[in-house]
């Protein structure tokens, strides 16, 4: 949400990603194993925000035609897997996450943070 003047404007953006890549075991004995991982992932913005706050927050202006309709992701990954059954199985690990280029065009020269660190929680099933 974006707040000026009293007003209140809700953005909702929706990407569509597609992740290539691989992962490696390192070491492991079947219960717990280690892991690395990378990945591109190639991202198509279906919706561009309304509206976005200008630098100075006391204006704001119309977004549609400022935002990238294409960008690239990557990943790097380490992970434990720890199989809780004979088909489940909890991955745990740190993340690293870039993204190439700023989300606005070049004619527009916001400071954005281009990566983000995380923690990768995942539960596989096979049944």
């Amino acid at each position: 949400n974006v707040i000026n003047n009293g007003n209140t404007f809700t953005n909702s953006v929706y990407q569509l990603s597609i992740p290539l890549g691989t992962e490696w075991k390192l070491i492991g004995n079947g219960l717990l194993d280690w892991f690395a991982g990378a990945t591109v992932q190639p991202t198509l913005m279906l919706s561009d925000p309304s509206f976005f706050q200008k630098e100075e927050y006391l204006t704001n202006a119309e977004g549609n035609a400022i935002f990238r309709k294409w960008n690239v992701h990557s990943t790097l990954e380490t992970f434990v897997n720890y199989h809780l059954t004979k088909n489940t199985s909890l991955k745990l690990g740190p993340q690293l996450r870039y993204q190439f280029m700023p989300s606005l065009l070049p004619a527009y020269n916001v400071s954005e943070k281009l990566y983000n660190v995380g923690l990768k929680l995942g539960f596989i099933g096979n049944f």
